[in-house]
This record gives C-alpha cells, sequence and structure tokens, in this order.
C-alpha cells in the first residue's frame, strides 16, 4: 500500500507539471498509405480532442506522458502515449488497421453439434484452435506426399510470417482484454486509473511474456504486483523526460 501511495503521488505530481507545459502535437493518421478521414482524436488526460482532415492530419495540445485515444468507426482503436520526440515540428504518423468484424457460427438445428468423434470417424479427441493458430497450421501443414501446394506459395510470397504476426497480435489483443475486464477494479481503486488509462496501461503491457503467463494461468495477485510495478516505471519514464526537458 505504501508503494501504491507513493505512484499516486507521482500522479498528482507530474500531472500538475503536465498541465503547465502543453505543446502542440502534429500527426497524421494512415490505413497503410491511405489517409484516414474523420478520426477522433482525444487527449485522456485533458479530454481536448481534435478530428482529422480529408489528408489525415491533426493537431492537438498535449504534453510529455499524455495518452493520446484515436477512434473511427470502420477501423480498431488505438492508444499512443507521448514522448519528447512526437513534439518535432515534422509531427508524427499514426498507423490504423481495418476494424474486421468476424460473424459467429450460424446453428441451422435444433439438435447439439455433431461431432467427428459421434459419428464415428474420429477415435483420438481433436486439437481445438484459436482462428489465428488455424491460419497458420492450414498455411504451414507438410502432407505425407511432401510440401501442401498452398504452403508452399504462402512461403515464398510472405503470407506465412503475415499470418503469424495475425496470430500473435490476436494473443496480444486478448492479454489486454482479460487485464482491462478482470484488474480494472483494482486499477481504478488502488491507482485511481480512469477507464482510458486502464485500457492505455493494458495495451502497453500486453506484448510482454511475463504477462502472458499470469493471464494464462489465472494468477491475479501477480498480475496485482506487475501491474503496479510497470505503472511506478511509467512514472519514472515520465520523471526522467521531465528532466531532461529543464536540461
Amino acid at each position: 500500500m505504501k508503494r501504491v501511495g507513493v505512484t499516486f503521488i507521482f500522479l498528482l505530481f507530474f500531472g500538475n507539471l503536465f498541465a503547465q507545459n502543453e505543446e502542440i502535437v502534429r500527426g497524421r493518421v494512415m490505413n497503410d498509405t491511405i489517409p484516414v478521414m474523420g478520426v477522433h482524436v482525444q487527449n485522456l488526460h485533458t479530454q481536448l480532442f481534435s478530428t482529422t482532415d480529408e489528408k489525415g492530419y491533426f493537431t492537438i495540445k498535449a504534453t510529455i506522458g499524455n495518452t493520446l485515444q484515436l477512434t473511427h468507426v470502420s477501423m480498431q482503436t488505438v492508444f499512443r502515449n507521448i514522448a519528447k520526440a512526437d513534439f518535432q515540428v515534422t509531427g508524427i504518423v499514426i498507423q490504423m488497421k481495418e476494424h474486421i468484424n468476424e460473424l459467429e457460427e450460424v446453428q441451422v438445428t435444433k439438435h447439439k453439434n455433431i461431432t467427428a468423434q459421434e459419428l464415428g470417424i474420429l477415435q483420438h479427441t481433436p486439437i481445438r484452435r484459436t482462428y489465428g493458430e488455424k491460419k497458420v497450421y492450414s498455411n504451414t501443414r507438410v502432407f505425407s506426399g511432401g510440401l501442401d501446394v498452398a504452403a508452399l506459395i504462402n512461403a515464398i510470397t510472405g503470407k506465412r510470417k503475415r499470418i503469424k504476426k495475425d496470430l500473435q497480435n490476436e494473443r496480444n489483443m486478448a492479454v489486454a482484454t482479460y487485464i482491462s475486464e478482470n484488474m480494472g477494479n483494482f486499477l481504478k481503486k488502488e491507482l485511481k486509473l480512469s477507464e482510458e488509462e486502464i485500457n492505455a496501461l493494458a495495451y502497453y503491457v500486453m506484448e510482454r511474456p511475463e504477462f502472458h503467463r499470469a493471464v494464462q494461468e489465472n494468477n491475479l495477485k501477480d498480475l496485482e504486483f506487475m501491474l503496479i510495478d510497470v505503472w511506478v516505471e511509467l512514472q519514472g519514464m515520465l520523471e526522467r523526460e521531465l528532466k531532461n526537458e529543464k536540461q
């Protein structure tokens, strides 16, 4: 609890400093090479917001350590933590990916799902895979007669690497969602974080292996300590940024 108290004081102290050093952040939002118009850009710390123009450009006031949330009806939400380098005249470029909704499986009868095991086709229990894992499996498997033609083509075109990257992104997003949904009340109570700050923290740690392990083991106690440590780590980074800025 002592560490939490110190962290909370850090938040109040640095929050006041940042409010006094607001600068203009210039940026552009792209979907690959295409500018994205109409993106809602909001500073989660000050609640100020801006909207991208037809060429994807926007400007917004912010300070080091602020978090920008970018939302669009057809794009995946993006969080961007502002660093000292982001205030350069050239501005920042933020990539957004299209939001794809996968339709759930349609049930056409009132009967329970009939499996290959129940029909006697399979004698073993098949491995259940997520959508991303199925893509990796179908594009890398080898038959007894040799390499699958689709796998060979994918290896040549580089599709295999993209599919594996999609699978990793899927796992990272699952970790971020788990933290937001299961650790939200703890972070609100102990660190006094807002919903937006909780989501930003979840996105910040979602690629770390130790968080993947804790989520897989459903180890909430370890997650509590690790999230507090990361939040303190972030405050230290912000403190160093402020010192460097003053020098």
